[in-house]
């Protein structure tokens, strides 16, 4: 194999990361390089796993999620939701949940 041809799958590859073997090859054969997609992919430049997220992160998403927020209806009758002021928080926390006590 050439080494030109090699040259252009690493740099397709560095240039666009999320291309697979099928989407170089297709690049190639516009460029005039009649190359298999098994030898693309065999000269690919393999990325690393994506770490996945840690202890902190999870805590972090957790914590956002779970901060108070009132919904309601627009005009087109869809749902909207935003977060609840510190002051409107306090006062439902203070609301009896029950009608009789």
């Amino acid at each position: 194999m050439d080494r030109e041809i090699r040259e252009l799958i690493l740099r397709t590859c560095r240039w666009n990361p999320t291309w697979g073997a099928s989407r170089i090859q297709s690049e190639l054969l516009l460029l005039g390089y009649e190359v298999a997609e098994f030898t693309v992919a065999k000269y690919m430049i393999r990325q690393p796993e994506p770490f996945s997220q840690n202890l902190r992160t999870f805590l972090e998403n957790q914590r956002v999620a779970s901060l108070p927020y009132a919904s309601r209806l627009t005009k087109s009758l869809r749902p909207r939701f935003s977060l609840m002021p510190e002051a409107l928080c306090a006062e439902a926390r203070a609301l009896p949940t029950s009608g009789r006590s």
